[in-house]
């Protein structure tokens, strides 16, 4: 489709999956969402790695917080297993993690923010990998009647040209 912009949203993931990163590759524009409440169950603060769970630790488990105002306490677990598991020579692309692992080191428990670390985190990854998507933050939490007309204003207030909003379930 000639000048329709591809366009997802959603809140940035610790990480991201596989399916996070298909998204991402798929659309011209990702809209990092900020200001929607915190799912604990959800994987804004983990991920999985052979297997088994690491993630940040938050300063706060409060439910009903906006993603955007939750911060990290300790990545210190998260870092070291990357360096332990993934920072090895066995894998022949290993010194690639070294940008992730100095935002990683750069976060101060209790201050830095978690959705500017997942974007940080994001992006790092986006240029190690080569992804020339571009990457809209967006913190403000949007009034609506239903999550489909939230993602309605949120895809508008961000993006001019005509677009296709690309997957989500809110679409």
């Amino acid at each position: 489709m000639p000048g329709i912009i591809k366009v997802s949203s959603q809140q940035p993931l610790f990480l991201g999956w596989c399916g996070f990163w298909n998204k991402v590759i798929e659309v011209d524009v990702m809209i990092l969402v900020g200001g929607v409440e915190l799912s604990l169950s959800d994987y804004v603060h983990r991920v999985k790695l052979h297997g088994s769970w690491m993630g940040a630790i938050l300063s706060s488990r409060k439910s009903g917080v906006l993603v955007a105002e939750h911060s990290i306490k300790s990545v210190d677990q998260v870092i070291m297993r990357i360096q332990n598991e993934l920072m090895v020579k066995r894998y022949k692309y290993h010194n690639r993690l070294e940008p992730v692992l100095t935002i990683l080191r750069g976060v101060v428990s209790g201050e830095t923010p978690l959705f500017f670390l997942n974007t940080e985190l994001i992006l790092a990854i986006s240029g190690i990998i080569g992804i020339k998507t571009k990457f809209i933050r967006d913190i403000k939490k949007q009034e609506g009647s239903s999550k489909t007309v939230k993602l309605k204003h949120r895809v508008e207030s961000k993006v001019e040209a005509p677009f296709v909003y690309y997957m989500g379930r809110g679409a």
